[in-house]
Order: C-alpha cells, then structure tokens, then sequence
C-alpha cells in the first residue's frame, strides 16, 4: 500500500471513529423519520449540528438553536436576509458546499446531526461513515410549516417551535378565510419567473402557495417541486398570464420585462401587473409565508387589504428573539 492511501486511510477511520463516539455519548435516543420516510435513532441531547443547507440553518436560528451549529451551507450574505441581518455571526462558521461536499471537513467539525437534502447518495455516503444524517424537505406547503415543529422536537426546542408554529397557522387560516371563497373564474393566471425570462417552477407546492394568495399557478403540476422548469416564449404566449412574479433573486426586475418587446401583448405588461419578491419571501423556505400574504395582495388587494405581511413580520422577529 502507498504511502498516502495509507494515510488517508487511517485519517478517515479517525473520522468514522469520531462520528460513531458522537452517536455513543448520549444513552439516551429518540425515533424520528425524516424525508426518505427513514426511522432514525438520534440522541435526546443533541450540541453539535451542522445544516448543509442554510435554508435549515434559518429554522434552526428562528427556534433559538443557533449556539448548536458549528458549520453551515455554503452562504453569503446575499444569500440569507434572515441570516445576515439577525444571524451574522453564522456567515463566519465553516461552510459547506452543497455540490461538491468535503465529508472529511464536515467530520472533523464532530457534528452530532447532520441536516442534509434529498440526495440519496449524500445520506448514504454519510451512513457509510458512521455518521446520523437526517434528510429534510418539503413536500407540500403544509410541510413548509410543519419542519419547524419537526426541527423544534429534534434539538429540544419543541416550545419554541410551536411559537413559530401558531403564529404562521394563524396567517394561513387568515387568508385561507378569503382566498378559499374566491371562485375559479375570479383567479389571475400568474407565471413565476425563477431565475430568467423562461426559468419557472412547475410541481405542487409553488402550485399551492399561488392557489392560497388566490391565484392560477399556469405551470402547475408540470414537473417537480424543487426543479427549475425551462419553458419558450411560444408556452408564455400560451398562457399569456395576468400576473407575472419574479423571484426574489430572479436576474430580472420588472422594469426589464416592461420594457422588452417581447412582452408587450401579455396580460400582466399590459395591465402593469408584474412583480417582484421581497427578499427571502420565497419558495419553499421559513418565510414563505410572508410571500405568500405578499402575493396575495397583489392578486387581490382589494379582499387582502386587512392583512399586512410587514405586521406579521414584526411579530415573528419578536418571537425569534425571545428564543434566543
């Protein structure tokens, strides 16, 4: 054997050995059941976490378990709104790349849990290593909600959770009270600009938030949740929708979609009514549902006009800052 195969081998037994020491410390463990539906014993008092995505590191932040972290996803301040205006200190953590993860450097952190997505062979790589990684995302708006109950029991932050919890369940039945009486033939058609003039979001989820703020998502159930859509303009002339929303960090504002040519003939230029995110009200993430009063407001302002997503705002960075 070479040299350095041998020391890379001992280097990753050192490695294997220090997750499966973390996994023994604590006698004491819990079930849960994570994305992939898999049964996962993990130990009661958990102190040391690593997010691979900073999506999770902003729950775990919100339910006051931010001390627990001790590496992050790969972010920056643009990134993370949340983040980087409560949480800055984060954005100085060792951070993680999502495409290209260094097992080795996420091992020698020592984490106790380690949040990851919906890649198989990342979860399987990190079993093979001895490792507890518990995979996380949403499947369908209520999923969106429910993580941070599911994040609370995990860290042993269940009553902080529940904060967060109520107070976003009380918005959603607050526009569900309105937007649930808004006939078919009263909803705006709306096409979701993710990153370009022709990158959308198909599948159920971005479907059902555009449905709550009382609108038609027009590329609904085409694809999955969490894979940009590639559409031609023949498909927007198609649909010629009545809103247009740009995503929070889309490479385009309205402006651009005004005025360009192209656009000119579509319901929503025509009528003014193309839109942009507010930073980090977006998609699938812990304050989408301020987005979702946000969008609401511009499909129907006049039915929306009792609810302010700023109000509610206010009142979660409260709560967020009495966990912490």
């Amino acid at each position: 054997m070479k040299l350095e195969n041998f020391i890379v081998l001992v280097l990753l037994m050192i490695f294997v050995s220090a997750c499966q020491q973390n996994k023994s410390q604590n006698s004491d463990s819990k079930i849960v059941k994570d994305y992939f539906d898999r049964s996962i014993k993990i130990p009661q008092k958990i102190r040391r976490i690593i997010p691979i995505y900073y999506v999770q590191a902003e729950i775990i932040c919100a339910i006051g378990a931010k001390d627990k972290i001790v590496g992050i996803g790969k972010i920056d301040e643009r990134s993370s709104a949340f983040i980087r205006d409560y949480f800055p200190e984060l954005l100085k953590l060792p951070q993680i790349s999502q495409s290209s993860i260094n097992y080795e450097k996420i091992i020698s952190l020592h984490p106790d849990i380690i949040f990851t997505g919906t890649e198989k062979s990342t979860n399987e790589r990190f079993e093979e290593l001895g490792c507890i990684a518990i995979a996380t995302y949403p499947k369908n708006l209520k999923d969106v909600t429910d993580e941070i109950v599911f994040y609370g029991s995990v860290l042993g932050k269940d009553k902080e959770a529940e904060k967060i919890y109520s107070l976003f369940n009380d918005i959603t039945n607050k526009i569900k009270v309105v937007s649930n009486n808004i006939p078919i033939n009263k909803r705006p058609k709306v096409y979701y600009m993710r990153s370009d003039a022709l990158t959308s979001l198909g599948g159920k989820m971005q479907g059902e938030i555009i449905s709550l703020a009382g609108g038609n998502l027009v590329t609904n159930g085409i694809g999955d949740n969490a894979t940009s859509l590639q559409l031609s303009f023949e498909d927007i002339y198609k649909f010629n929708p009545d809103v247009i929303i740009l995503r929070d960090r889309a490479s385009l504002k309205p402006i651009d979609i005004y005025n360009d040519e192209r656009w000119k003939d579509i319901n929503a230029v025509k009528n003014k009514r193309v839109f942009q995110e507010h930073y980090g009200w977006t998609e699938f993430r812990l304050e989408t549902i301020f987005g979702i009063i946000e969008k609401a407001k511009w499909l129907h302002p006049e039915l929306f006009k009792d609810i302010s997503a700023e109000t509610e705002y206010k009142k979660f960075i409260e709560i967020v800052n009495q966990n912490n």
